[in-house]
């Protein structure tokens, strides 16, 4: 794998320096201020390279349960996830666009979990895309389930498997949560809505890409009494959901996705 990354670094690196320095940043707007110290222009072009090489992972799921590959990712809070198993609970993992999001179930099957991603927009996977889910561990679960086919989620859900849905989108229904001082956090109600109607547990997870195909996986606690939809119940939870995910946009602010920069909106007060 070192020689693979090594030979496919300089490519990459030079793809990120031409993208850097001929693209249009993304127009953030004012942010809270954590966010506004601007990464030199050197870890900008590292961190669009180490973007692209993740990727390359999304390529070949099926060797990252292999011993070698599986040690360089580390998981905290993983026996939350295995007594769950043990337990046939279903898990809904609520995760937000930081690090390297599209490689959390990747990552999560590699460790013999059934972990699926709910996704946005199509109503299907492509014919390459199920061709190339054909490789992945535990084959036959679903990689992706879609909000259109509520079906689906339901059987997944009710068989103990693990859901992964991203609370920092722009569809669905839709709140607002405190994010810091004078900033508020506008989030998807899904992960707790399917949370509370399947009485699975809801954890909050993250990703970080530490370089070199290293990543760290952060599993928080489970969070209590999601049993309301009420809109109190929801911004009570939805709350508790963005305070453990603001942790690492704060440790690590360069690895947030243009997703949370929408999501951020500054109180009229």
């Amino acid at each position: 794998m070192g020689c693979l990354y090594s030979a496919l670094f300089p490519v990459f690196y030079l793809r990120a320096l031409v993208d850097t320095l001929f693209t249009r940043p993304f127009p953030a707007g004012p942010l809270p201020p954590f966010f506004r110290t601007p990464e030199p222009l050197v870890t900008r072009i590292r961190l669009r390279t180490d973007g692209y090489l993740n990727r390359v992972l999304l390529h070949f799921p099926d060797r990252l349960g292999r011993p070698e590959w599986r040690e360089r990712c580390r998981i905290e809070g993983l026996d939350r996830l295995e007594i769950a198993l043990q337990n046939n609970r279903p898990v809904v993992l609520a995760f937000s666009h930081y690090g390297p999001y599209q490689l959390l179930h990747l990552w999560l099957r590699s460790f013999g979990l059934p972990a699926a991603m709910l996704a946005s927009g199509l109503a299907e996977r492509s014919r390459l895309k199920r061709r190339q889910d054909a490789q992945w561990l535990r084959p036959e679960l679903p990689v992706a389930l879609f909000p259109s086919r509520l079906k689906d989620v339901t059987a997944f859900l009710r068989a103990g498997n693990f859901l992964l849905i991203a609370i920092d989108a722009s569809r669905g229904k839709l709140i607002r949560v405190p994010f810091s001082p004078g900033w508020s956090f506008q989030m998807a109600t899904g992960a707790i809505r399917l949370a509370a109607g399947h009485g699975a547990e809801l954890i909050p997870c993250s990703i970080t890409t530490e370089g070199r195909w290293r990543y760290c996986i952060r599993l928080g606690s489970p969070l209590d009494e999601v049993s309301g939809l009420a809109p109190d119940d929801l911004e009570k939870t939805g709350h508790r959901l963005v305070e453990a995910m603001k942790r690492d946009f704060e440790a690590r602010p360069e690895q947030c996705s243009p997703f949370i920069i929408r999501s951020l909106f500054r109180d009229s007060s």
